[in-house]
């Protein structure tokens, strides 16, 4: 007897999945026709990027607190390096990027590359972020163990570039091509005796886009190649000999070395930073503004 009710049964089981299957089908295509006659799936899936991220203001009505003292300078690091060749007309950036693929998945290090010569330019993107520290200095700092070794002055031009709005892989748009070359701001000096600096305003929460290029003056030096990382401080340098009439600063993370191949300024391992450490570094100060 049970097992004519288990025979009776199956058939019926059948029918009640077969049921659930078709209910559920007839739902999903009610569904899909009623959705799709209030919104446009295919204006959706076309729908252009966005031109630039949306930063809302984080420092609402902070203008009316009244300020009672200064504080003190700030370090901020550019947002973006990019390089470009200056041969093409249409000014395509790269980003020059020591990633790597290991076993832990790929690692991206906070690496930056600097490099300014005759063929290739370098572009920085700095965010300001904080309120009311809008003025600015662009530094560059030659390390204390190279202060005393002579080498050739590099000067390089530094450019404002014609664009406010950000520059992001994520903004394909922003990320191919460099803006034009608005102004020359100023042409900083890179020696061993001096400190060239250049001060400009920065606006809370907005993008300031500086190109670094050579002079167009031919009987200028320009050569300046090193990397940065804003997250370690490199090794100090070991002292190796170095030959007469020193033309090429060479700084890697643990050696210092000498060339006289070229005529320029370079440097490995080195990172944007203020304080005045065991590195070469771009950066912009910012600094409280008055009222």
């Amino acid at each position: 007897m049970s097992s004519q009710a288990s025979i009776n049964f199956k058939p019926f089981l059948a029918i009640l999945c077969a049921a659930a299957t078709l209910c559920s089908t007839g739902l999903s295509i009610f569904l899909y026709v009623k959705t799709s006659a209030i919104i446009d799936f295919t204006e959706i899936r076309t729908s252009p990027i966005p031109a630039t991220f949306r930063r809302p203001n984080p420092y609402i009505n902070l203008d009316r607190i009244t300020h009672v003292s200064d504080f003190p300078p700030i370090t901020n690091f550019p947002e973006v390096v990019l390089q470009m060749l200056l041969n093409d007309s249409r000014r395509p950036m790269k980003e020059d990027h020591r990633m790597q693929r290991t076993k832990v998945g790929t690692i991206y290090p906070d690496d930056r590359h600097i490099v300014v010569t005759r063929e290739i330019s370098t572009v920085l993107q700095f965010r300001h972020y904080d309120y009311a520290m809008e003025k600015c200095t662009l530094k560059a700092v030659i390390p204390d163990y190279a202060e005393n070794k002579p080498f050739n002055d590099n000067i390089v031009d530094i450019w404002l570039l014609d664009t406010s709005d950000e520059i992001s892989a994520q903004l394909p748009n922003t990320w191919t091509h460099a803006p034009e070359r608005r102004n020359l701001l100023t042409s900083l000096t890179i020696s061993p005796t001096s400190d060239p600096s250049y001060e400009f305003d920065c606006r809370s929460n907005e993008f300031t886009t500086f190109e670094l290029a050579c002079p167009s003056s031919p009987n200028l030096r320009c050569h300046v190649d090193f990397w940065q990382d804003r997250r370690k401080l490199p090794t100090g340098g070991e002292l190796y000999s170095n030959p007469q009439y020193l033309d090429y600063l060479i700084i890697t993370h643990r050696c210092i070395h000498y060339s006289k191949a070229w005529s320029g300024l370079k440097g490995a391992g080195v990172m944007l930073r203020l304080i005045h450490i065991s590195n070469i570094r771009f950066n912009t100060v910012s600094r409280f503004g008055e009222e």
